[in-house]
Formats: structure tokens, sequence, C-alpha cells
């Protein structure tokens, strides 16, 4: 996937007040891009001269990325680009269904059509995302919808806690969307959820939004599909995920 940056012009947009901040947003779009995948080492001298700048900006900003769970720091103090365990993936979508099904009854309750067409545009800008190759944006307008579906609902403090938790969403959907037509499937998905929303169908909302997460999980770990599916059962009330379930199909 390309990247927004590149050595050539970066030298350049790094001359002005507030560097490490800058050096944050290029590094961490460039590990959510796929320049760096998971287990990648980013040495800070390397890093320091293509960047063109001293390596005090460039260790600074890897520190941020390891306080976001983006990167670590391995046995011989390199930092490294962290790849999640299969725990930590499955808690992760484990907070997501528990804080989102809410989210979204709530929102269909209380949003108005101007909440609701905000949504779209978010979905809109995500699409063009995808047609222009730009991963991390289109990973990051990802997270910002369902961060801001919490917000429409009224959800301040679960919108906070899904920022919070926003890059380590974005570093497993980095994950998911290298399988074959994830991109083009999460818009699909995204697009039946905002539809059942706008139609103030709560069930048929929530009912979307686990099939999206399974699916989404099911591109990253089968393992953690089975202990899922009994969270989305319970929290969404929802019966058996068959085999002919949409939930089901990859």
């Amino acid at each position: 996937m390309p990247t927004s940056y590149s050595p050539e012009t970066a030298g350049s947009r790094l001359t002005r007040i507030g560097l490490t901040d800058q050096v944050h947003r290029i590094l961490r779009r460039q590990v959510l891009d796929g320049k760096y995948p998971g287990g990648s080492t980013l040495n800070t001298v390397e890093l320091a001269t293509e960047l063109g700048i001293s390596r005090t900006p460039v260790r600074q900003a890897l520190q941020i990325m390891e306080q976001q769970g983006l990167v670590e720091v391995d046995t011989r103090g390199q930092y490294v680009v962290r790849q999640p365990t299969t725990p930590e993936i499955l808690e992760v979508f484990l907070l997501r269904v528990t804080l989102e099904w809410m989210a979204l009854r709530m929102v269909v309750e209380r949003a108005d059509d101007a909440s609701i067409r905000a949504l779209r545009r978010v979905l809109d800008e995500q699409e063009t995302a995808m047609v222009d190759g730009d991963g991390a944006k289109f990973l990051d307008l990802d997270g910002h919808l369902h961060v801001q579906i919490a917000r429409s609902a009224g959800l301040q403090h679960t919108a906070q806690f899904l920022t919070e938790l926003r890059d380590q969403i974005v570093l497993l959907g980095g994950k998911a969307i290298t399988q074959p037509g994830r991109r083009e499937a999460v818009l699909a998905e995204h697009h039946v959820i905002l539809n059942a929303v706008a139609e103030r169908n709560a069930e048929k909302a929530v009912e979307a939004l686990a099939n999206h997460l399974l699916n989404t999980a099911r591109s990253l770990s089968e393992e953690i599909v089975g202990p899922l599916e009994v969270l989305v059962n319970v929290s969404y009330g929802k019966g058996d995920l068959g085999a002919d379930h949409p939930a089901r199909s990859s």
C-alpha cells in the first residue's frame, strides 16, 4: 500500500514547530500503511537519515507510539512494530462488542437527521480513501466512524474509550484489509449499519454490526470467532449463528 509521505519530501515537511508530532504522524502512517509490517525493526539512525533530521525527535515519536501500543522495545533495545497476540485481539473485539452494540442502539433513538448525514459523510470519505489507495486514511476514518456513532448517541465516555482503543483497532484493521476484497466488504457492511440507523431499526442495526465485527475478526484469526460469537449472542440477544447466517460468510 502506498504511503502519503516519501523520503524525498519528508525533510521539507519537517522544518516547522512541532517536529516530534510531525515525525509521529509520518511514522504512524507508514506503519498503518504497511511500509513497516508487524515485527519490523524501526532503527532510529536509519529513520533519522531518511527524514533528514536528528535522532531525538525520532526517538520521541517512537516513545509516543510505544505508549499507543503500536511499537514495543525488544530484548536488544530496538523499537519493533507490534504483532498483537490472539488473546489481545480477542480482548479488543470483546470490548468493541460490549461498547458498540449499546452505542448503536442509542444512536437509533437519539440521533437527528443531521447527525446521520454527518455519519454518511464519514463513510463517503472512507470510500474516497479506498479509491485513492490511502490505507492509513481508510483505517482512520473507519475508527472515526465507530467513535462518531458513540458521540452521536450522546455517549461521550464511551466515545473517549473507543478513541483510546483506536490505534489498536487501526493496527488490527490494517492486517484485516490486506485480505482480498475486505475493504469493499467493510464499506458495504458500514452502509448496511447506517441504512438501518436511518430507518430507525435498532435490531437490524445491531445485527449488521455483529456481522461486521465477526467478519473482521474472522479475517484476523479464526481462533477468536467462537468466543466472540458467544458474547455477540449474549449482548445482542441473538440465537446461534448458524452456518447460513451472514456473519458466517467469508
